[in-house]
């Protein structure tokens, strides 16, 4: 269901590259009284650019799972075991407690827990 306010502020994410700005954005969805699976959605979007203008990785659920997901908040798929394994040393070395989704030809990347975990300085 699309309503005005959803093609607006959706709009407004879109042209935002302040990530300052988008916390005030979420607090504004969060306040207005459209219905709860708008409010999701907006937040989810907030979420996914935010992440992405931090250079940080993003996870969305997806049937209890939450998998690495890219600009468009699709689940990211790897094709070739060695991109997997790759993205997944750059995640962990990051701080974050992901493992390997393996499908029947390819893969994804799954977060264990929500807490990103210190690196030790080496």
């Amino acid at each position: 269901m699309q309503t005005d306010f959803y093609t607006h502020v959706s709009k407004w994410i879109r042209s935002y590259y302040n990530p300052d700005s988008l916390d005030w954005l979420v607090k504004f969805v969060e306040n207005s009284i459209e219905p709860d699976e708008v409010k999701a959605k907006l937040i989810r979007e907030i979420k996914v650019k935010k992440s992405h203008l931090l250079n940080e990785a993003c996870f969305t659920d997806f049937d209890g799972t939450m998998l690495l997901t890219d600009r468009t908040n699709n689940p990211v798929i790897y094709t070739t075991r060695y991109a997997a394994i790759t993205k997944l040393a750059e995640l962990t070395n990051k701080g974050y407690n992901v493992q390997l989704v393996e499908g029947n030809c390819f893969f994804r990347i799954e977060q264990l827990s929500d807490k990103k975990q210190e690196v030790p300085n080496v």
